[in-house]
């Protein structure tokens, strides 16, 4: 059976935490965040204009749709605050106190300034 990349991210990060100890805790992190990636690339490849005549691959090269990353970006933020190491939930507070008109800024910035 294929399985998605997602899916194999996931199972390599769940076999090297098991084969390696040292590795373990940074393998069940990085399982999250494939995980969360794997819900949030599904979600836009089926919501709004993403649908059969785009694919979430091609986002990147066509620019971001801030309407649509701006839906999902609450909950990336939570879920990466009930998971992620004290650095990073504390970054994720920051941001989610910072508002809607500040995530519409970074993303777009960041979208724009990617290699």
């Amino acid at each position: 059976m294929i399985r998605n990349k997602w899916d194999q991210r996931i199972q390599r990060a769940d076999d090297l935490a098991a084969a390696h100890d040292f590795a373990a805790e940074v393998m069940r992190f990085y399982r999250r965040i494939a995980g969360l990636q794997k819900s949030l690339y599904s979600y836009f490849e089926t919501a709004g204009d993403c649908g059969a005549n785009k694919h979430a691959a091609n986002l990147r090269d066509e620019g971001p749709n801030l309407p649509l990353l701006l839906v999902k970006f609450p909950e990336f933020l939570s879920q990466i605050e009930t998971f992620a190491t004290q650095p990073f939930v504390e970054a994720a507070r920051r941001l989610r106190a910072d508002g809607e008109r500040r995530w519409r800024e970074g993303l777009g910035s960041t979208w724009q300034n990617a290699p």
